[in-house]
């Protein structure tokens, strides 16, 4: 992904939003860059890859202020695990419940490193999904390799 300076595992049956969805899914024009879903598209995973650098110190940081900017936005979303860790990458995360208009959603927010920039991603489903999704969602997020590191060999 993102002309290949990052890799994430997926399930086999999760393939791109396409853009008209996506528009309406993800009514802001800060949609993300890359949407992969749920062939019922009930189960989203968006990232987006900035140009903002950022260096590993600045993650917590990064993370803190992304859920201070969910609580002013909506103070009824409920927070829940929140933590900074380093797995292939280093990712501050956090989970929360939104409420949409016909369902109430789990989300899963984090930030981590890409040659050097932010990268921006999120995972949500139906809440009343959370326990067949919360796991799945987080091998997800930790599978991130930062691809643009490795050397290209010939």
């Amino acid at each position: 992904m993102f002309q290949d300076k990052l890799s994430i595992m997926l399930p086999t049956s999760f393939v791109t939003l396409p853009q008209k969805m996506a528009k309406v899914k993800y009514s802001s024009q800060q949609r993300p860059q890359i949407i992969k879903t749920s062939r019922d598209t009930t189960v989203n995973l968006g990232m987006s890859l900035t140009d903002v650098e950022i260096y590993e110190e600045n993650i917590k940081k990064l993370r803190d202020q992304s859920q201070e900017a969910l609580k002013r936005l909506n103070p009824a979303f409920v927070f829940y695990e929140s933590k900074v860790e380093k797995k292939n990458v280093p990712i501050g995360w956090f989970e929360f419940k939104s409420y949409g208009l016909d369902t109430d959603v789990y989300n899963l927010m984090f930030i981590t490193i890409i040659g050097g920039k932010m990268l921006h991603g999120t995972f949500n489903c139906d809440y009343a999904d959370t326990l067949e999704w919360r796991e799945p969602a987080k091998q997800m997020m930790f599978s991130i390799l930062d691809l643009s590191k490795e050397e290209k060999r010939v």
